[in-house]
């Protein structure tokens, strides 16, 4: 595939998911039949102090494109929720719409101070590879598991504006060196009249054990077509836009798209080329929109 006929694809995807999103609206937005003042849904804070909580669950569709797996297209489920019990201890399920960080964290709250919150942590910060080719007479099979990490979290809320900065040093893994994990994010909601409508965006920093690990080919396995590779750190890009719309009370309307560009550590690497050569329809980025109608408890 050229790299023309690449830009063409991507264009008529985000062509397609832009046509979607608007005919959604354009069906809602003259929607007055649920005040404002009746049935809007209580926002909670993801890293509110206090104890409580909230769960969501949610069915609709969802469509992603990346390099690590073909295209999906397919119904979805979402569980999203969060519960901090009154000594601090937490637990969190971002959901697939509005999510900073995700996967599910693990942590505890020990100090809140004016609009900052301060968590210890506990998460993934990488998914797992599972790499296999035969080339001739060779094969080479790669596996690694997702990494759980541990850190600090600090997230800051002023208004309709939130700060967030995530540092993971440590590893529960003893297959390579604990390295680095770091984000950085901002978001911001927009309150139109029953729409709340949200946007981010983000970076995240992994260091090169981090990389290495998951992407690196030793030469003791490298092949003709899968040659040898040092990952160096690197730094993914992410940027999302969604919105949702109370119906009533409890339901909710949803939608959202979420860009990630990864990189070049890992696109420059045989694992990823390799997936990108024999399946057209991955991308070197990483595209998803969701559609949901959401039940909050």
């Amino acid at each position: 595939m050229t790299n023309n006929e690449t830009d063409i694809r991507k264009n008529m995807k985000i062509t397609k998911y832009v046509t979607m999103i608007s005919l959604i609206l354009s069906l809602l937005v003259n929607d007055s039949t649920v005040q404002a003042s009746d049935s809007k849904i209580e926002n909670f804070d993801v890293n509110d102090s206090q104890s409580g909580g909230y769960f969501k669950v949610g069915l609709g569709y969802r469509s992603e494109t990346s390099p690590y797996q073909t295209e999906q297209s397919e119904i979805a489920v979402s569980l999203e929720g969060r519960y901090q019990w009154k000594n601090g201890l937490f637990v969190e399920l971002p959901g697939v719409s509005n999510q900073l960080s995700p996967g599910i964290n693990f942590g505890y709250n020990f100090y809140t101070f004016d609009n900052w919150n301060f968590d210890f942590v506990a998460n993934k910060s990488h998914g797992d590879i599972d790499y296999g080719v035969v080339d001739g007479e060779q094969s080479i099979e790669i596996e690694r598991a997702g990494s759980v990490r541990a850190g600090a979290r600090a997230t800051g809320n002023y208004g309709s504006n939130t700060v967030q900065l995530i540092v993971t040093p440590y590893a529960f893994d003893n297959d390579f060196d604990d390295g680095l994990y770091a984000s950085l994010w901002v978001a911001k909601e927009w309150q139109i009249s029953n729409w709340n409508v949200h946007a981010s965006a983000g970076v995240q920093y992994r260091s090169e054990d981090i990389l290495d690990y998951y992407y690196g080919i030793s030469e003791s396995i490298a092949t003709e077509n899968t040659s040898a590779y040092k990952a160096g750190s690197g730094i993914n890009t992410t940027f999302q836009f969604g919105f949702d719309y109370p119906l009533t009370k409890n339901w909710v309307f949803e939608s959202s798209v979420r860009h990630t560009k990864l990189s070049k550590s890992i696109t420059n690497s045989p694992i990823i080329s390799n997936a990108l050569k024999f399946d057209s329809s991955r991308s070197d980025d990483i595209t998803e929109v969701t559609v949901l109608l959401s039940y909050v408890f």
